[in-house]
């Protein structure tokens, strides 16, 4: 694997070194333009899906009355922007991890690289979907689960029953909740191997399960390091993340992906 270049004291933590490096990186006001550009085309895009539907929608209001899924028409309306999203909006996030791969080597990046995941499509539509699984999953249980235990409650089950299973359906949910969150962590590295360019699908997975064993607690204090600049990008509506906080994590992530899969390969030559 290619070494990307950035100095610093690499006897440091896997973390600092990678946050020490994009801040190196960051310094060159052109990089830092770049993911600017970049990030605001990724906010640009997801508010116009959001109000491209709504405006499509309100025409057709008074079409669907007679229907019997009328009432639930807004979280329908919420289903199809979360699709959209993620066929067309999230591959431009995924095009900016390209763009800082290019920066990370030392080459010339452009905005151009954005669209690098629009190129490879069918490649960017499974990440986005592998990377979305566990949220997919999480979002999953939060609807089951409460269903479930109404519908328990109307089931004319006798009540020491009934309360074995809701403590069953209650105890899968919390199960597979951390399952879920397991899965997101030992995914962790996996889109920005993916969109490097040099290995594929099943390739980036397993380099990324690799990587990410015994790394959990790091990856996890790497995440929650960036805690403090998203509650001031809460306070500032948005324009510290775009500043400060996209360009930052993103490099950061990039080069903490690296160092990763790089000791990954050093361990596994050893052996």
């Amino acid at each position: 694997m290619e070494q990307y270049c950035f100095s610093g004291d690499i006897a440091g933590s896997q973390v600092k070194a990678a946050k020490d490096g994009a801040r190196e990186l960051l310094d060159s006001r052109e990089n830092r333009l770049l993911l600017i550009l970049a990030f605001l085309l990724f906010m640009m895009m997801t508010i116009s899906v959001g109000t491209l539907t709504a405006v499509l929608w309100m025409p057709l209001l008074p079409l669907f009355e007679g229907f019997s899924w009328y009432d639930n028409l807004y979280e329908i309306s919420l289903v199809i922007d979360y699709i959209l999203m993620l066929l067309f909006t999230l591959p431009a996030a995924l095009g900016a991890l390209r763009m800082v791969h290019q920066m990370c080597r030392g080459e010339r990046a452009g905005l151009t690289d954005v669209f690098y995941a629009y190129r490879h499509l069918p490649h960017t539509w499974a990440v986005t979907l592998i990377l979305s699984l566990p949220a997919l999953i999480i979002a999953g249980i939060w609807l089951v689960t409460p269903a479930l235990l109404t519908y328990l409650k109307g089931a004319g089950v006798e009540p020491p029953a009934e309360l074995v299973l809701r403590v069953c359906v209650i105890v899968a949910a919390a199960l597979l909740s951390v399952g879920a969150l397991v899965l997101a962590l030992r995914t962790f590295f996996f889109p920005g191997l993916a969109m490097r360019g040099d290995m594929g699908i099943r390739q980036a997975l397993m380099a990324s399960f690799s990587a990410s064993r015994g790394r959990m607690r790091e990856i996890i204090r790497f995440v929650f390091s960036f805690s403090g600049w998203a509650a001031l990008s809460l306070v500032t509506f948005g324009v510290f993340f775009l500043i400060q906080l996209a360009p930052h994590y993103t490099v950061s992530y990039m080069l903490y992906c690296d160092r990763a899969t790089n000791d990954c390969d050093k361990e596994a030559s050893l052996t």
